[in-house]
């Protein structure tokens, strides 16, 4: 798992145009849940885009994970919970990563003071 709370995740910035994800772990370290976690994120990304009306965070419960997508201008964040969380725990999780991200931002995306 990534964190306490957080299972996986896919953070893509819209400004780099780059996404950053960890390995796959357990629950999701053999094939098929991988596959499976892949389809419950592009599910939720084309609802996200589909459905949306201007909010930011969205929860999306199932018997497996829960899945937050988190957007803004300059990202979208789709994280896998455990199925029971609750929001504010899962809001919080999602703040922590977004620190650790912007933190390590110049390890985890190639920027322009590369070239």
């Amino acid at each position: 798992a990534v964190g306490r709370d957080i299972l996986h995740f896919i953070y893509f910035s819209s400004t780099m145009n780059q996404f950053v994800a960890p390995a796959f772990s357990a629950p999701y370290n053999n094939p098929r849940s991988a596959r499976r976690l892949l389809r419950q994120y592009q599910e939720v990304h084309e609802w996200v885009h589909k459905h949306n009306r201007g909010q930011r965070v969205i929860l999306m419960g199932g018997s497996k994970e829960v899945i937050l997508a988190w957007l803004d201008r300059s990202l979208q964040l789709y994280v896998a919970l455990a199925p029971l969380t609750p929001r504010a725990a899962a809001l919080a999780a999602c703040n922590r990563l977004l620190r650790w991200v912007k933190k390590e931002e110049p390890s985890l995306f190639i920027t322009p003071q590369m070239w």
